[in-house]
C-alpha cells in the first residue's frame, strides 16, 4: 500500500467527529414484530428478534427541521427499507439483497413528510440471519450531503484497505506457491501459500464479495478459511525455522473446529458458533505465535526474522482483535468497520520481507557455495586430470608388456601343458585371492577372485593348455581389451605371468548372462533395439581404436541389470586383429578348417595353403572337424562360421566384418529367425550361394522400417555397402521401438 494510503488513513480515523455537528444520533425507537406488543429499546443494541419472524420494523417519531434530509444507518445489520409519514424514502444507492448489507445505507426523506416540521421514520428490516437485529452503530438524521465520518472510516477500510489486502496476500501466496512448484523441496513456502490463500476470505468477507457469491454459506466458508489459516501459520513457523516438529494437536482442534461449524451452518445458528471457535482457536494460535516469536527473537544470533515475524503476529493480532470483539457480542468500537483487514495486509507485508530477505540469503549462500563448489571442481579435476593420466600409463604398461609376451610366445611352439586347476583361496601373484569358478570352456577357463589390496571382486582368465599359441592369443586378447575405453566393451585391468608359468588376464567382472542365453525373447524388438545399440556402441568404439573383433556372436556378448532393460558388453578378443588391407577372395580360395562342436559355437579357420580342386566333392572333403586351436597367422582367417562375412574367407580383417556379424545378430534378436539356413561364407567357399534374406516385415511386423532396411544392409555380400558400426549405433540409439495395434 502507497505512503500516502496509510497517511489518508490515519487522516480519516483522526476525524471521527469532524463535520458530525450536522448529524443527529437517532437512539430512540420502538421495536415492532409480528404478533408482539411494541416495545421501546435504545440504540445501538442486539435486538431480540425470534428467528420465525421474517421481518421487523423499528419505528421512531422526530422533531425536524423544514429541509432536505436523509437517514443515514451507517452499519445495518440487513438490507432495510425506510418510511416517512407511510411515504417511501429513496436510497441513494441500490440495496444489495442478501442475508446482510455489507455497505451504509442512506435515505433521502420525502419533502412532504419533513414540511410540517415533524416525521414519523419506520425503518423495516429483513430478518434472515443471526445478526439482522445486532444494531451495534446508531441510525442518525442529517441534511442531505452531509459526510458522516464513520461511513467514510468504514468504506476506507472495508473497501480500499481490504482490497489492497487482499491483491497482498494472493499475490504473495501464489508466489510462494510457484516457488514451491518449482522446488518441491521448499515445504515452508506451500505453507506460507496455504495460509495466506486462505487467509484472503476475511478481505472477501469485509468487501460483501462472499455474500455476494455464497450467501448463507458467507459465514461457515469464513469460518474455516480462518481455522485452516492459523493451524497452517503454526507448521509454517516451526519449518521455516527449523524447530521441532509442531504439536500435531492443532490439526486435531482445527478438524473439530471445523467440523462444529459445518455442522452449525444453519444462519440463526452460525454466527453464535462459529465466532467463538474462531476466536478461541485464532486467539490461542496467536498467542502461541507471539510467544515463539519472542523466544525465537531472544535466543536466536539472526534476530532479523524473528523480529519481523513477531512485529506481523502483533500487527495482526492488534487490529483483529476489535473484530473478535464484536464476533462474540461485544461492542463494535470501529463501527462497522473491519480492521482486521489492515492488520492481513501489514501481516502480508512483513512476511513478504522475512520471505524476501530469506531468498536474498539463499542466494547469497549459494553464491558462496558454488564458489567453493567451483574451487573443488577444479580440485578434482586435477586429480582427475592426474588419474586419466596414471590410468593411460597403466594401459601402455599392459599393452606393452601383452605385446612382448605374444611376441616371445608366439615365437615357441613347445607341446602342449595343461595349466594347473586354481583352487578356492589361492593367492595368484600374491594379487588376486581366488573366490571360486564362474565358468569353464574349450579354450579356458574364468576364476572370480578378490584383489587383495582392496578386496574388490574381478574376473580372472586363463587357459587351460600353457602352449606358446594359446598363451599368446590369450596376451593378444589383453592387449586389444586394455586399449579400449566404452562401457559396452569389456575392459581389461592387468595381466601378467605367475610365477607357476601360467599367463592370466584380470578383467572387469560382468555378473549376468550372454546373449545366447535370452534365446526365448529373441523376436521381440521392444527388448532388442536398445541391446541391438548397445552392442553397436560398443562395436563403433573397437574400429575407432582400430581393431576388428572377428568374432562376433551372442555368445560373446555379455548382458547384465534387469531382464527387461539388460545392459550389453562385447568381450572375448581371443581372435581379434588390427585392421589390415582388404584381400581378393576370388584369386586367394583356401581350405576351412572348422573348430568346435556346434555350427554356432564353432570357430573357422582358413590358412594359407596350395589351392585345392575346383569340384564339389574336393572342397567339402577340405571341411574337416578338428580341436586343437592354433594361434591364427598374418593372411589366416577365424571366425563363428553363420556369423562370418564372405570376405573373411579371403584373409581380409577389417570393420565390414564385423558389421556382417552384427547383421546376422539383428536379424536374430529382431525376427526370432536367422538371416541364412547355413554359413553364407562356408557356401561361397563351397561354390554354392545362398538366397538373399527375407525382409524383416515378413517375421517382424513391429519393426521400424529404417531399422529393418538397415539390418539387410549390413548384410549385403559387397562390403563396401554396408554401414558403419557407428551409423548403426548412432541409428538404433534413437529409435524407439513400435508396438502392434491391439497390444
Amino acid at each position: 500500500m502507497p505512503v500516502r494510503g496509510w497517511v489518508s488513513a490515519i487522516v480519516v480515523f483522526a476525524a471521527t467527529g469532524c463535520g458530525a455537528g450536522d448529524l443527529r444520533e437517532l437512539t430512540s425507537w420502538e421495536l415492532r414484530v409480528d404478533g408482539h406488543a411494541a416495545r421501546a429499546v435504545e440504540l445501538p443494541a442486539r435486538l431480540d428478534v425470534d428467528e420465525s419472524t421474517s421481518r421487523y420494523v423499528l419505528e421512531t417519531t422526530i422533531d425536524v427541521p423544514a429541509e432536505a434530509l436523509e437517514l443515514i444507518l451507517p452499519a445495518p445489520p440487513a438490507p432495510a427499507s425506510v418510511r416517512a409519514d407511510g411515504l417511501p424514502a429513496l436510497p441513494r444507492h441500490e440495496v444489495t439483497q442478501g442475508l446482510r448489507a455489507f455497505s451504509a445505507q442512506r435515505f433521502v426523506l420525502p419533502e412532504e413528510a419533513t414540511r410540517d416540521g415533524r416525521v414519523r421514520l419506520e425503518v423495516e428490516v429483513t430478518n434472515g440471519w443471526s445478526q439482522a437485529s445486532w444494531w451495534t452503530v446508531t441510525p442518525s438524521l442529517a441534511p442531505q450531503g452531509t459526510v458522516d465520518p464513520r461511513l467514510r472510516r468504514a468504506e476506507w477500510v472495508n473497501d480500499d484497505a481490504a482490497a489492497v489486502s487482499f491483491a497482498a496476500l494472493v499475490q504473495i501466496g501464489l508466489v510462494c506457491l510457484g516457488v514451491f512448484l518449482l522446488d518441491r523441496k521448499r515445504v515452508a513456502y506451500l505453507l506460507f501459500a496455504i495460509q495466506v490463500l486462505t487467509a484472503a476470505v476475511y478481505p472477501l468477507y469485509a468487501v460483501g464479495w462472499l455474500q455476494a457469491k455464497l450467501g448463507v454459506a458467507e459465514v461457515p466458508v469464513l469460518a474455516v478459511g480462518l481455522l485452516v489459516a492459523a493451524t497452517v501459520s503454526v507448521f509454517f513457523t516451526h519449518v521455516f525455522f527449523g524447530l521441532r516438529p509442531a504439536w500435531r494437536g492443532w490439526i486435531v482442534l482445527c478438524v473439530v473446529g471445523v467440523v462444529v461449524v459445518v455442522a452449525t451452518s444453519d444462519p440463526f445458528l452460525c454466527t453464535d458458533v462459529a465466532g467463538p471457535t474462531v476466536v478461541l482457536l485464532v486467539g490461542a494460535i496467536a498467542l502461541y505465535q507471539i510467544v515463539t516469536c519472542v523466544r525465537l527473537f531472544v535466543g536466536s544470533a539472526d534476530r532479523l526474522a524473528p523480529g519481523l515475524l513477531l512485529v506481523a503476529w502483533l500487527s495482526l493480532a492488534g487490529t483483529a482483535w476489535l473484530d473478535f470483539l464484536y464476533w462474540v457480542r461485544g461492542p463494535d468500537l470501529t463501527e462497522g468497520a473491519r480492521p482486521a483487514v489492515i492488520g492481513l495486509a501489514l501481516f502480508a507485508t512483513y512476511m513478504a520481507l522475512i520471505l524476501a530477505r530469506r531468498h536474498l540469503q539463499s542466494l547469497a549462500d549459494g553464491d558462496r557455495l558454488n564458489a567453493e563448489l567451483a574451487g573443488r571442481v577444479d580440485e578434482l579435476e586435477r586429480h582427475a586430470a592426474e588419474i586419466e593420466a596414471l590410468n593411460a600409463e597403466l594401459r601402455r604398461q599392459i599393452g606393452e608388456r601383452s605385446n612382448q609376451i605374444v611376441a616371445a610366445l608366439s615365437l615357441s611352439r613347445d607341446d602342449s601343458v595343461r595349466a594347473p586347476r586354481l583352487e578356492v583361496g589361492d593367492v595368484v601373484q600374491d594379487r588376486y585371492r581366488v573366490m571360486g569358478l564362474l565358468g569353464t570352456g574349450g579354450m579356458g577357463s574364468v576364476y572370480e577372485v578378490e584383489r587383495v589390496g582392496d578386496e574388490k571382486r574381478f574376473a580372472l582368465k586363463l587357459t587351460h593348455d600353457l602352449d606358446a599359441t594359446a598363451l599368446a592369443r590369450l596376451a593378444r586378447e589383453a592387449h586389444i581389451a586394455a586399449s579400449i575405453r566404452n562401457p559396452h566393451v569389456v575392459g581389461v585391468i592387468d595381466v601378467d605371468v605367475s610365477s607357476h608359468g601360467f599367463l592370466f588376464v584380470v578383467m572387469e567382472l560382468v555378473r549376468g548372462t550372454t546373449l545366447r542365453d535370452r534365446r526365448a525373447q529373441y523376436g521381440d524388438p521392444v527388448w532388442a533395439t536398445p541391446v541391438l545399440a548397445q552392442v553397436a556402441d560398443g562395436l563403433a568404439a573397437l574400429h575407432a581404436g582400430g581393431i576388428v573383433h572377428r568374432d562376433l556372436k551372442p555368445a560373446n556378448v555379455l548382458l547384465t541389470g534387469s531382464a527387461i532393460a539388460p545392459t550389453a558388453r562385447i568381450a572375448d578378443f581371443g581372435v581379434s586383429r588390427l585392421e589390415s588391407s582388404p584381400g581378393d577372395l576370388s584369386a586367394r580360395p583356401a581350405p576351412a578348417v572348422v573348430q568346435g562342436l556346434g555350427e554356432d559355437e564353432a570357430t573357422i579357420t582358413v590358412a594359407d595353403r596350395p589351392p585345392t580342386p575346383d569340384t564339389d566333392s574336393q572342397r567339402r572333403s577340405a571341411i574337416e572337424l578338428r580341436r586343437n586351436l592354433h594361434l591364427t597367422r598374418t593372411g589366416d582367417v577365424a571366425g563363428t562360421p553363420l556369423y562370418m562375412a564372405p570376405e573373411s574367407l579371403s584373409g581380409q580383417v577389417a570393420p565390414p566384418g564385423d558389421v556382417f556379424a552384427f547383421g546376422v545378430i539383428a536379424y536374430e534378436l529382431l525376427t526370432g529367425r536367422r538371416p541364412f539356413d547355413e554359413s553364407l561364407a562356408l557356401a561361397l567357399l563351397e561354390g554354392r550361394d545362398l538366397p538373399p534374406p527375407e525382409p524383416l516385415s515378413s517375421f517382424a511386423r513391429d519393426v521400424d522400417p529404417e531399422l529393418a532396411s538397415l539390418v539387410i544392409r549390413c548384410l549385403d555380400r559387397e562390403s563396401s555397402r554396408r554401414p558403419s558400426a557407428r551409423e548403426l549405433a548412432d541409428r538404433f540409439g534413437r529409435k524407439e521401438p513400435r508396438r502392434a495395434e491391439g497390444e
